[in-house]
C-alpha cells in the first residue's frame, strides 16, 4: 500500500471511456476502483512516470494526469494501482501531432542528401498544414510517400532514421483511426532515437564503444523528447 499520491500519465480512447474491462466513461475527479488482485498489464489501473513512456501504451488521444493508490506495483516503464483518479484531461491530438513534428526535426540534421533533407522538411511542413486545416489527406499522404522514399533510398543508417522521422511525423490515418496523433507522436519520437542512436554509433571506431554509444543517445534522446512532450502537456492541462 502507498500513503502519498503518486502522480502519473496515462491516454484514453478518444470517446473517453477505458479500454479494458466495463469500458466506463472516464471523468475529472472520479476515483476508479479494481478489488482484484492486481497483475501488471492485466488487473489494475495503469499509468507511467514518464510521459514519453505512456505514449507507448497510448489507445488514442485523451490526455490524462492522474494521481494513483491503494495497492501499487511498479514495473519498467509504469505502474499498476488500484485506485486511479484523473486530475486533469485535454484531447491532445494537435500537441502530439506538433511533438512528432518536433521529434523529426530533431534529428534532421543527420540527412546529409539535400533532396531527402527536402523530402523530409515537406513532410513536416505538410503535416503541419493538415494540422491546421490547410492541407488536404491526399497532399499529406503524398509528402509521407516520399519521405518513405527517401527513408528507402538513403544508404546511412542514420539519414534513414532521419527521414523515416519525417515520414512517420507526417503519417496519418482516415478520421475513423481515433489512435492516428498517438501513433504519429511515438512513431517519430523511436525514430528520432533510432536516428541519435544509429549516428553515435558511426562515429565510434570500436564495435563495443558504438553500441555504449548508441545505446546512450538513445536513451538521452528518449529523455530530451518526455522533457520537451511534459512541458507541452503541462501547458495544454494546465497542471503539474
Amino acid at each position: 500500500m502507498i500513503n502519498r499520491p503518486v502522480l502519473g500519465w496515462h491516454f484514453l480512447n478518444g470517446d473517453g471511456r477505458l479500454a479494458y474491462g466495463n469500458r466506463q466513461h472516464v471523468r475529472v475527479g472520479e476515483w476508479l476502483y479494481v478489488g482484484e488482485p492486481l497483475r501488471i498489464c492485466e488487473v489494475g489501473l495503469h499509468a507511467s512516470s514518464r510521459l514519453i513512456d505512456a505514449l507507448n501504451y497510448a489507445p488514442g488521444p485523451i490526455l490524462c494526469r492522474v494521481e494513483l493508490a491503494g495497492e501499487l506495483i511498479e514495473q519498467d516503464d509504469k505502474f499498476c494501482a488500484s485506485q486511479r483518479r484523473v486530475i486533469a484531461m485535454a484531447d491532445a491530438s494537435a500537441l502530439l501531432h506538433e511533438f512528432a513534428c518536433l521529434a523529426a526535426e530533431s534529428v534532421l540534421h543527420n540527412i546529409k542528401n539535400p533532396a531527402h533533407l527536402a523530402a523530409a522538411r515537406a513532410a513536416i511542413d505538410t503535416k503541419r498544414l493538415w494540422v491546421a486545416d490547410q492541407a488536404s489527406n491526399a497532399q499529406l499522404s503524398a509528402a509521407w510517400s516520399a519521405a518513405g522514399s527517401a527513408a528507402a533510398w538513403s544508404a546511412e543508417a542514420a539519414e534513414a532514421a532521419a527521414a523515416a522521422a519525417a515520414r512517420s511525423a507526417a503519417w496519418s490515418a482516415r478520421a475513423a483511426a481515433a489512435r492516428a496523433a498517438a501513433w504519429s507522436a511515438e512513431a517519430a519520437a523511436a525514430a528520432a532515437a533510432a536516428a541519435a542512436a544509429r549516428s553515435a554509433g558511426s562515429a565510434g571506431s570500436a564495435a563495443a564503444a558504438r553500441s555504449a554509444g548508441s545505446a546512450g543517445s538513445a536513451e538521452a534522446a528518449r529523455s530530451s523528447q518526455d522533457a520537451t512532450l511534459t512541458r507541452m502537456a503541462k501547458d495544454l492541462l494546465g497542471c503539474e
